[in-house]
């Protein structure tokens, strides 16, 4: 089974993007599995060192109630 978890951007490269999950796992290094432009401040979710999608703030609250 995979799991994504959503994710703010913190920077954007070509085909990477520094990201937040939460305080407790600091920022993380990801590739962009696909062609959306993403800004900063912009949710993601992700799976291991991959964003797969991009989803708007409320999505990332609703699913983020399920991990705490």
């Amino acid at each position: 089974m995979c799991l994504t978890m959503p994710a703010q951007v913190l920077s954007v490269e070509v085909d990477k993007a520094q990201i937040k999950v939460d305080s407790a796992r600091g920022k993380q290094l990801v590739n962009l599995a696909f062609d959306g432009l993403l800004k900063v401040g912009d949710w993601v979710l992700v799976n291991a060192d991959l964003a797969v999608a991009k989803i708007n703030p409320e999505e990332a609250e609703e699913i983020k109630k399920y991990f705490n």
